[in-house]
């Protein structure tokens, strides 16, 4: 489906619809983008933390029966690892190019790994190229990289995109380029995405038969697991945005705080019942 060919749900229908779905279910695997999802966005990727609340929030959910959580992020898997720690969760880190599931067992993506040498190479030359723009830094996460501009003044944008567009069409070959909120994306050249590792975790964890799938997240690079999971579960994009192959959005953060207690207490409930 094309993202934004139907339009998504939005507003009270979508607790009415969450909690409905998850009251009808049997188990529930979440998939949770972390920033601009259960993280604020802020100037510089190294200051984001995962407020209290949501962390609270995710360790009950998290220690309900039959409730899986996973967070699906472009950061480094040692990165992520950090601003989680403490809670059992899966992680899927790079976009999907590195997965580790709850057991600790690990997997990356053959064309990650043989992108490293050159993904070095392409980081320094970007690194040399921006200097000239005053807040734009080049991100190597070890398998994947980032270009942020977020703090570059808004009349340079275009030149620095311009230039590091060039740069990278020189590896046109070896880096799938794709670009988000304000940051350009350097990925191996690989038909992989968010959404092909989510199907792959499912695929090798096997949750219950009848698991509902809930994924939420926020950014371009959420669409593609929008797209494959759209048929099995609640997709649920963050922000404003009506062009999204996600079923559901909310508007912010404190939005996506609202579905986690309502998904939390209507499990409960479910719980309960069934003793």
């Amino acid at each position: 489906m094309t993202a934004g060919s139907v339009r998504p749900i939005t507003g009270k229908r979508v607790f009415d619809e969450v909690r409905n779905r998850v009251q009808a279910a049997k188990a529930l695997a979440f998939f949770l983008d972390f920033d601009g999802t259960l993280s604020p966005i802020r100037r510089f990727p190294s200051t984001a933390t995962l407020p209290q609340v949501t962390a609270k929030l995710l360790g009950e959910l998290v220690r309900q029966p039959k409730v899986s959580l996973t967070i699906v992020t472009g950061r480094s898997l040692p990165d992520i690892r950090q601003r989680v720690r403490g809670l059992p969760l899966a992680l899927v880190a790079n976009h999907g190019f590195h997965i580790v599931d709850r057991r600790g067992d690990e997997w990356t993506h053959p064309a990650a790994r043989r992108a490293v040498g050159r993904l070095k190479s392409v980081t320094a030359q970007l690194a040399d190229a921006i200097t000239a723009y005053r807040g734009a830094f080049v991100e190597n996460k070890g398998l994947t990289a980032s270009v942020h501009f977020r703090t570059v003044h808004p009349r340079k944008i275009r030149a620095l995109r311009s230039n590091v567009l060039a740069i990278l069409r020189g590896y046109k070959s070896r880096f799938r380029v794709v670009t988000g909120n304000k940051v350009i994306e350097i990925r191996p050249a690989a038909t992989w995405g968010k959404g092909h590792a989510v199907l792959r975790l499912l695929h090798r964890t096997k949750p219950a038969n009848g698991a509902l799938v809930i994924y939420v997240g926020d950014d371009m690079t959420d669409e593609d697991a929008f797209t494959s999971l759209r048929s099995r579960g609640i997709t649920i994009r963050v922000g404003r945005t009506r062009k999204t192959a996600a079923r559901f959005t909310v508007r912010s953060l404190s939005g996506v705080r609202q579905i986690l207690r309502l998904i939390l207490i209507s499990w409960k409930i479910r719980a309960s019942s069934l003793e």
